[in-house]
């Protein structure tokens, strides 16, 4: 479920009266967090007002919004409520609390047209209540990360759901740039001695990029109905078309084709440019076996008489 973060006027009252009695604002801890962090001034007492920053530092790369899965000390805390982080964090995504298990889960991002940020932002800001309260005590001891605080620019639900296509379905977000993919380069194999086919060949793997989320996934059909790309590039199937297709976290796909062209006689099982009795007795002398796919010009791995048809149907020169 998507829950908007509470921002009621009188919660926004209560926290803003308070930091400003008390300079509770969040404390500068030195270098901004390379990933996720929380920030708070300690608390001083029992029944103190205390704001924790869900902050992010600095980023390599550009990201659309963030997540945290925390947990506090509910013999010591009491949850008031969560407020909205920096102004570019303006699109709500999910807001969960369990106050028996001290639990809370969250997202925010950034609304379509908002663009991206490198970081050094607050994704949201959490409003407790000290309940019981050493003089003075640590933020660190009270709210914690239940997992790696990593920043994640794939945002999904708390239970592992991709959010992006949540959010396209309630019309909270529409991403019309959807991935790019770029499939290998075409290629020209000749056909080997003795056989029908190519072997041995990998096509290459095409790469993609998405705008919405990670990395999309990349998938392929192959035209003759191999279902891996080692499989035999038979000359009979040429030329063979591969389509690759990549699918964003949005479900926006993109697809590109790659051609394997296999050249050669087929037939001309022993190199002298003729199909013809020569080329009979080599299919007879593997009859039955499917060694290497030798004298099996259709690659199903036996030499039989399906052989024998194809080798009849390219008589004469090559």
């Amino acid at each position: 479920m998507i829950i908007a973060f509470d921002q009621t006027e009188a919660l926004r009252s209560v926290v803003s009266a308070a930091v400003l009695a008390s300079s509770l604002a969040c404390a500068a801890l030195g270098t901004p967090p390379a990933t996720m962090a929380l920030e708070s001034a300690p608390c001083t007492g029992v029944n103190d007002l205390i704001v924790v920053d869900v902050a992010v530092g600095l980023q390599a790369d550009p990201w659309v919004g963030g997540q945290a899965l925390l947990s506090y000390d509910t013999n010591r805390l009491f949850l008031v409520g969560p407020l909205s982080g920096d102004p570019i964090f303006n699109l709500p995504i999910y807001f969960a609390s369990n106050p028996i298990l001290g639990e809370i889960d969250l997202a925010a991002g950034i609304a379509p047209g908002g663009g991206s940020t490198f970081g050094d932002v607050v994704l949201a800001r959490l409003v407790f209540f000290t309940l019981k309260a050493p003089t003075p005590c640590p933020i660190g001891g009270l709210v914690s990360f239940r997992k790696h605080p990593d920043f994640e620019t794939r945002l999904s639900m708390s239970d592992g759901t991709p959010i992006y296509p949540t959010l396209q379905a309630l019309g909270l977000l529409s991403i019309t740039d959807g991935p790019t993919i770029t499939p290998p380069p075409n290629q020209s194999w000749r056909l080997p001695l003795l056989s029908g086919c190519v072997t041995g060949m990998l096509p290459g793997f095409a790469t993609a990029g998405a705008p919405c989320g990670g990395p999309p996934v990349i998938t392929w059909i192959r035209s003759d109905g191999e279902i891996t790309l080692d499989a035999p590039y038979r000359l009979i199937d040429s030329p063979i078309t591969i389509e690759w297709t990549a699918t964003d976290d949005c479900g926006n796909t993109d697809i590109a084709d790659q051609t394997i062209t296999v050249t050669g006689c087929l037939g001309d099982l022993n190199g002298d440019l003729v199909v013809n009795g020569a080329d009979i007795a080599v299919v007879l002398g593997f009859w039955g076996l499917g060694i290497n796919y030798i004298a099996d010009l259709n690659c199903d791995g036996t030499v039989d008489g399906a052989d024998i048809a194809i080798l009849l149907g390219h008589w004469g020169p090559c």
